[in-house]
């Protein structure tokens, strides 16, 4: 879930080669914005390759200020992506924060570019914090708007990757 005028930090998405299909890893990834249909701009921030084809680039809260984001990545060799983001009028936003670290399956290597979200069930229907991704570190700073204690199930996903989801956390 994306909301309207909040910044993403670590948006992903996969570039391969338009001939080989084989991941893009290096070059310059052209990257533009529309808001609600109107004229594409370039993005602030310049896409940065993470690993085996996948980038990131960071979106502002000015980026993200429309009810449909449209946003667009090119590269000479590969195949443009295009991606249409409904975005939501409200941010789920906290006054405790936790920081919530992913690691590889080896459990001491940071995940980076893990999307996690959090909710107050088992069954993963009503989240109540911030939604993102991961950093370099493997870590997203979530802020809760609930009492010190209480336990929050923590959601994972990743292209490629297997999670038991969720994972409980006390706040």
């Amino acid at each position: 879930m994306f909301f309207k005028g909040a910044a993403i930090s670590g948006f992903t998405f996969l570039m391969l080669d338009r001939s080989t299909g084989t991941p893009v890893t290096s070059g310059t990834i052209t990257a533009t914005v529309s808001h609600d249909g109107a004229a594409p701009s370039a993005l602030a921030d310049t896409p940065v390759h993470l690993s085996v084809g996948v980038w990131k680039v960071d979106l502002s809260a000015a980026e993200m200020n429309a009810d449909m984001v449209g946003l667009t990545f090119s590269h000479p060799d590969g195949i443009t992506v295009h991606f249409t983001i409904r975005t939501w009028d409200t941010v789920i936003t906290g006054t405790t924060a936790k920081t919530y670290t992913v690691y590889e399956p080896d459990g001491t290597t940071p995940m980076s570019a893990c999307e996690v979200w959090a909710t107050s069930d088992l069954a993963g229907t009503l989240e109540i914090a911030n939604r993102g991704y991961t950093d370099d570190l493997g870590q997203h700073t979530f802020y809760f708007n609930v009492p010190v204690g209480t336990t929050v199930y923590i959601w994972r996903r990743k292209a490629g990757k297997s999670f038991t989801n969720p994972d409980s956390e006390v706040v």
